[in-house]
């Protein structure tokens, strides 16, 4: 999925996501040479995969021990995805450098970046620019969004609707030779498939339910927050009806 943005940025090394021990053999070798560890709580466009429990904490605690920093993104996990404000919560991890975006701006575009005093005071005022900066209207739609948030959407109201979600797509799966497996946290939801999804998107969104793809075979969930129980069962019939079309083709 990264080849339609090639040439890529260069000095990056990517590790095995969830690998702790090639983390920290590399980092043995090579700390002089390296300034951050970025990673994803949850992987997003990779494919929904969810790390072994206590990947996050590792890393913060390989990155102190370094002297990197730690790069959080939560552009996709963040803003209570997986049930608590930040997924880096759940284990208790404090990044340097938090990243968040996408649901932020309320259905306008926004990016976000939070750091440590002491790393943000080393770019310098102006230091980090751009013509969009600091949008007004943007701004105060982030904002709207933050307080609604804390209004209306609660760590048990995201784990009542991710109970409903996974015990109806793991019914699904069981009875399915085309889905592999589901996987992910809160209402962020991964189903991978045997096969490429393009035509099971194609079909749902026939059907009336918009779902996204996380590389070429995972169907991936990013539900509104909100959603209730009757629309929830409505996206778990509609993905039976379409998967059952897919293996009939």
């Amino acid at each position: 999925y990264r080849k339609g943005f090639e040439p890529l940025v260069e000095g990056f090394l990517h590790l095995p996501y969830g690998n702790l021990e090639r983390v920290e053999s590399f980092l043995k070798e090579n700390a002089e040479d390296v300034a951050s560890i970025i990673v994803e709580p949850i992987q997003g466009e990779g494919g929904i995969n969810v790390p072994p429990p206590g990947f996050l904490k590792g890393l913060r605690e390989l990155a102190d021990q370094f002297n990197v920093l730690l790069i959080v993104d939560e552009i996709q996990t963040g803003l209570m995805r997986t049930g608590t404000f930040l997924a880096s919560e759940q284990e208790n991890v404090v990044p340097d450098i938090l990243l968040l975006g996408k649901g932020l701006g309320g259905g306008l575009p926004i990016g976000f970046l939070a750091s440590r005093k002491d790393v943000g005071e080393k770019m310098g005022i102006g230091g980090h620019t751009s013509t969009m900066a600091g949008n007004p209207v943007v701004c105060a739609s982030g904002k709207a969004l933050l307080e609604a948030l804390s209004k209306e959407v609660s760590s048990s109201r995201i784990e009542s609707s991710s109970k409903l979600f996974f015990e109806n797509l793991t019914r699904i799966a069981e009875s399915s030779n085309f889905i592999r497996e589901v996987r992910g946290k809160g209402l962020m939801i991964g189903i991978e498939c045997r096969k490429p999804v393009g035509n099971l998107l194609k079909i749902m969104e026939e059907k009336g339910v918009l779902a996204l793809n996380a590389g070429i075979n995972v169907v991936r969930f990013l539900p509104p927050l909100i959603i209730n129980r009757d629309e929830i069962l409505k996206v778990c019939e509609t993905l039976e009806e379409s998967v059952k079309l897919v293996e009939e083709a």
